[in-house]
């Protein structure tokens, strides 16, 4: 899979949580860096809370997580850009043409978009988790 970055809107609920979960079951044919980004991120900020919480309930940590914004210098790392909606892929391909033919969304197997738990309930954002964890066994080739 080469180097993997994994983008959402605010890089503070879906793709944190989607980036721990690829790096968690990478073995020795998974990402060589995985990374993720926001379109819009709440640069600085760390993971929401519920996201915390219900990574925490897989026993995955997201509490240094720190929320950056998609650049340029990321076009140039990553060989697969993951994102959670077909408007996210649409907002890349419209500001870095150049990923085209690199950006897919994480639900691509599934056919999916993943909906944005932010500012929802905790239901929803393990919700979105559970969803993650479908989409990443499938991009790693392993059985959900």
């Amino acid at each position: 899979m080469g180097n993997v970055l994994v983008v959402c809107t605010g890089n503070i609920c879906r793709s944190p949580m989607a980036e721990r979960m690829l790096r968690a079951a990478s073995g020795p044919d998974g990402p060589d860096r995985v990374e993720s980004a926001g379109i819009g991120a709440l640069v600085g900020a760390g993971a929401d809370p519920h996201a915390v919480a219900v990574m925490d309930e897989i026993g995955l940590d997201l509490r240094d997580h720190t929320a950056r914004s998609i650049d340029s210098v990321d076009v140039a790392r990553f060989d697969l850009i993951l994102v959670m909606e077909r408007g996210q892929q649409a907002w890349l391909a419209r500001h870095f043409p150049e990923l085209r033919g690199r950006t897919f969304r994480i639900g691509h197997w599934q056919e999916r978009d993943v909906p944005d738990p932010f500012r929802r309930s905790k239901a929803a954002f393990r919700a979105a988790r559970d969803q993650l964890q479908e989409a990443v066994f499938q991009w790693q080739g392993m059985p959900a």
